[in-house]
């Protein structure tokens, strides 16, 4: 029974939290490589692999991948696609401020929210992005995409023996400013107590064994 009790307990905690999945795709063609003036190839329909992260069940954010040092190489891929999608739950309705930023320049970015974009942000757009978006009481999905940039290379002792390659300096966050669409009565998410929640129950049974064997 108490077995029973904290895998209950382990469950409530997985379920206070929402699954990000992150599918990174590679280019079918590899890494680009020097080659004039063309663009690098972006056809990016090979899956690489894909790994979860964990968030708050009312948003997809807080996410960060090295947005700081600048080196998020998934799969140690230089030139990729991110894909990051789930599903968040609303319990309080209002308007909530984000932070959108992406390293790299020439880089790209997208937000959708519902199927309906919160941001885009091509090649020669601001890396950095903030807004406000306002949603209702209930369940949404999200899908944030996410490219590296591109810089230029000279590769010959000619002025023309040059080409666009990754630009080797990558990384990605989404900030929630404001946690507008938590609960609205204050009730302990897994980050406040899921942590305590197996040491407290196996405490709570050693106390007992103890009080039993007297």
């Amino acid at each position: 029974m108490k077995v029973i009790r904290l895998i209950g307990a382990l469950g409530l905690c997985v379920a206070a939290q929402a699954n990000v999945i992150v599918d990174i795709y590679r280019d079918q063609y590899s890494d680009p490589i020097p080659s004039g003036y063309q663009f690098p190839n972006g056809t990016f329909n090979e899956l690489a692999g894909s790994f979860e992260v964990q968030t708050p069940s009312w948003t997809p954010a807080p996410l960060n991948f090295n947005v700081e040092t600048h080196d998020w190489h998934p799969f140690g891929l230089t030139w990729y696609m991110a894909d990051m999608h789930g599903t968040f739950q609303v319990e309080t309705p209002g308007t909530s401020h984000f932070d959108f930023n992406r390293v790299g320049g020439l880089s790209f970015g997208e937000w959708t929210i519902d199927g309906e974009v919160i941001y885009r942000g091509d090649a020669f757009a601001s890396q950095h992005h903030d807004g406000n978006v306002t949603l209702g009481v209930g369940q949404h999905t999200f899908d944030i995409k996410y490219r590296p940039g591109i810089r230029d290379q000279q590769y010959g002792p000619n002025p023309w023996d040059h080409g666009v390659i990754p630009y080797d300096y990558d990384g990605f966050a989404l900030i929630d400013n404001d946690n507008t669409w938590a609960p609205a009565v204050s009730v302990p998410e897994s980050g406040a107590w899921c942590w305590l929640a197996v040491p407290l129950v196996l405490l709570a049974r050693r106390l007992m064994r103890k009080m039993a064997a007297y």
